[in-house]
């Protein structure tokens, strides 16, 4: 899989998170989570090549010392990357779907899909 390729569950979007927020170093704060050393230094590593100005925020933040304002900005751009994979997966959902009515309709010879402007 490329790292372009990478979306992120809610659960790696809330962990990243809070290893923002935190103050430990990365080895400090997998091993406090208990995720592999290895599996979570790949997470952040993939998360900063494809959000370089939401790393750049968040670091800022932490930098900060948690300003309200930065902590909801922060919450509110999480949720966005969050939305933006749940559409990219139910645009993708939607294509599959779409296929598999295209092949049955040609392999079995029959209409499926409703016509636009039917009686009813």
């Amino acid at each position: 899989m490329k790292k372009s390729d990478m979306t992120f569950s809610v659960y790696q979007l809330e962990v990243l998170k809070e290893f923002y927020d935190s103050q430990l170093p990365r080895y400090k704060f997998a091993q406090k989570k208990g995720i592999s050393r290895s599996t979570f230094m790949r997470w952040v590593r993939i998360f900063e090549h494809l959000n370089p100005e939401m790393v750049e925020c968040m670091k800022k933040d932490k930098s900060s010392k948690g300003s309200d304002d930065s902590a909801a900005l922060t919450a509110l751009r999480l949720e966005n990357e969050r939305l933006r994979t749940e559409l990219k997966h139910e645009k993708m959902r939607a294509h599959a779907y779409d296929t598999m009515i295209d092949v049955a309709e040609e392999m079995f010879n029959i209409p499926i899909r409703k016509k636009a402007g039917t009686k009813q």
